[in-house]
């Protein structure tokens, strides 16, 4: 029963849809003589001080929804009711942020305008057994005051925890290797029903431009996340310690804006997802067991630095200061590069792929019909008068759009609609292409009677012609003159190796349209698993519990740095080290290590040679774990393979 776990532990709870946009939590009161942090900091004197970060961000363009402006930890507020009001003028939820319990919460929700709570240690500690009691108390105060749903973030929980909160990783640093554990422990969660999990965008210390990037890029395709300042470096300006997105300098802040602006456009399939995954218990952040069940590879730990977004995206994170990404598995089926276009046929192993700071590897799986909103920076900013659906077609697929008020409980009580577009396309070769798009059904406050209908359909070829029922469409030159009509189509070969532009205008009900004569990119396979000798230009010592650099040369690095006439050597001239010995090394990236290859001393010496050995590997320096092979080695028999199963490995 695929779904037993959350018909006895509860489904995961739907978030309201400006809680799926990015988030912001600072002190804004330090001014205050019992905050415990700096009382000096400009521009968070007061309360009121949020309301111009507010004013940073639409000036900057930045896409971003809600902000939690205070702290708990002596900050408290101050003019919150005027502070709510301002900060919704321009398109921004407040929320609180608490240490210290929620004994105003009726009034904070009903009359100051509060919608969203974040529970911390402070409060909810004692050995965190108070901290599915502090997060229920925080879901009545919300729901018990007004009619919007509950948005209650917490550090702490377990089963039954997804039916009421976010869950985030704590105090986390702005690093590689934080970010690199970050994945599988976010994707882990949702194994357990918790759809919405994760961590602050590049931590809460440290960090650098770079990792802020690299977080908020792939942070962007999941449900919901946030920025937490306060203790940054200082950055890009004296005066800053801020983790907001638009804070930083070029070329940082438009890739920041573009995740983000994509993220806005894709709220829909998001927003679809997540109710998904109230219904059914499987989270919009999936493992890739989880949609590739069968897949001896998807089962086991080797795909631990990807996901899927979703049923339609496959997202592999950046997580090491590289503009490469390898060890990319594609699952059986055609994938295309959403931002080139290209189509690749799985299953197999994708490496080399060219990822510069502003690319995340991210591929579209085949038959995906993706709704799009219209460009904006916050939920309500404009009506969602015009749909687009991005459309992969291969074979037939399906795709059940979800939509209510996006803030109140009214859909719990039937407020919502559905909508099912189908699309019947050859698997391969050339043909029709026919978009079923049914009515809408249900209804809710706010709903559009009708609405206007675009479609971008990634095809091999351009059209032979394009109709609506029995209407044929006009076929235009160029992206502009596409923009200024009101319906029509066009095919631009250059966009992502060729999409088809579709206007099909307004409707109010079900009507089909259909591209006849179009080609089906074919695609090429991905190879498999890398062979051969991995690089060590990247490898590092990580840890060395012997080394002789006094009397010689024999640092840990000689070990593998390619060099025969350079050995690592155990201390010897302040006295004998020890047996064991250990070294650490860190790969660099995650690897399909199925084989290491001892060289003895090349220099005639014959101290020093391994005896006997343990192989480990990890993704973390901290756990790591039994190990993979142990043997005894004959020196006759030198040089020789250490084999241990195939494993993948960061270190």
């Amino acid at each position: 029963m695929p779904d037993g776990y959350t018909d006895v532990t509860g489904k995961p709870f739907l978030a309201p849809i400006w809680g799926l946009e990015l988030g912001n939590a600072d002190c804004f009161n330090a001014s205050n003589p019992d905050y415990q942090g700096d009382h000096n900091r400009a521009r968070h004197q007061t309360t009121p001080d949020v309301v111009g970060y507010a004013e940073d961000a639409r000036a900057a363009d930045m896409p971003s929804g809600w902000f939690l402006p205070n702290d708990g930890y002596g900050c408290g507020y101050t003019d919150l009711p005027a502070t709510a009001s301002q900060l919704k003028a321009k398109g921004f939820k407040t929320g609180l942020w608490t240490s210290t319990g929620l004994d105003n919460i009726g009034w904070e929700v009903a009359t100051a305008g509060s919608r969203a709570v974040k529970t911390d240690v402070a409060w909810i500690g004692g050995g965190y057994k108070n901290a599915f009691a502090g997060v229920q108390q925080a879901v009545e105060g919300i729901e018990n005051n007004s009619d919007a749903r509950r948005f209650v973030w917490t550090v702490d929980g377990w089963a039954g925890t997804q039916r009421n909160a976010v869950v985030w990783t704590g105090d986390t640093s702005g690093s590689w290797d934080a970010m690199r554990w970050h994945v599988p422990a976010i994707t882990g969660a949702g194994l357990s029903a918790l759809n919405y999990a994760t961590g602050d965008v590049n931590g809460i210390f440290g960090g650098s431009p770079q990792t802020y990037v690299r977080d908020l890029q792939w942070k962007t395709f999941t449900p919901a996340f946030m920025t937490m300042s306060g203790w940054g470096a200082t950055n890009p300006r004296a005066g800053y310690q801020d983790k907001q997105p638009w804070r930083f300098s070029e070329p940082y802040l438009s890739i920041n804006r573009k995740y983000q602006k994509l993220k806005m456009r894709l709220m829909s399939y998001l927003y679809t997802m997540s109710r998904v995954a109230a219904e059914s218990g499987v989270p919009s952040t999936r493992a890739m067991v989880l949609e590739y069940p069968n897949d001896p590879v998807s089962r086991g730990n080797q795909t631990s630095g990807q996901f899927m977004a979703g049923d339609s995206f496959l997202v592999a994170p950046v997580v090491s200061d590289t503009s490469t990404r390898d060890g990319i598995y594609l699952p059986a089926g055609s994938w295309t590069d959403y931002w080139t276009g290209k189509v690749y046929n799985g299953p197999g192993w994708l490496n080399g792929y060219a990822a510069p700071l502003d690319t995340l590897p991210l591929f579209v799986k085949a038959g995906a019909i993706v709704p799009m909103w219209p460009q904006m920076n916050h939920s309500g900013e404009k009506p969602v008068s015009t749909l687009t659906y991005d459309i992969h077609p291969r074979g037939t697929s399906a795709f059940n759009l979800y939509e209510d008020d996006g803030r109140t409980r009214a859909y719990k009580s039937g407020a919502y609609a559905r909508q099912r577009v189908d699309v019947a396309a050859p698997t391969s070769g050339t043909g029709d292409v026919t978009i079923s798009v049914g009515a809408s059904s249900g209804s809710y406050t706010g709903k559009p009677a009708s609405r206007d209908y675009e479609f971008t359909v990634h095809t091999a070829s351009r059209p032979a012609s394009v109709t609506r029922g029995s209407a044929t469409l006009t076929a235009l030159r160029g992206k502009a003159a596409y923009d200024s009509a009101t319906t029509g189509w066009f095919y631009d070969p250059a966009d992502r190796a060729g999409t088809l532009w579709i206007k099909a205008g307004d409707a109010s009900g079900a009507f089909t349209v259909t591209a006849t004569r179009v080609g089906i990119p074919a695609g090429s396979p991905v190879g498999g698993s890398a062979s051969g000798p991995i690089d060590r230009s990247a490898w590092a010592p990580v840890h060395v519990d012997s080394q002789e650099t006094a009397a010689e040369d024999g640092a840990a690095g000689n070990a593998f740095d390619g060099d025969t006439s350079t050995i690592w050597h155990s201390q010897w001239s302040s006295g004998d080290s020890t047996l064991p010995h250990e070294i650490q090394i860190d790969l660099g990236a995650r690897y399909d290590v199925d084989s290491v290859t001892l060289l003895s001393r090349q220099d005639g010496g014959v101290n020093g040679r391994i005896g006997q050995y343990e192989l480990y590997v990890s993704d973390s320096t901290s756990a790591w774990g039994p190990p993979v092979a142990r043997a005894r080695l004959r020196t006759s028999r030198l040089p020789r393979e250490w084999r241990s199963p195939r494993n993948p490995a960061a270190t």
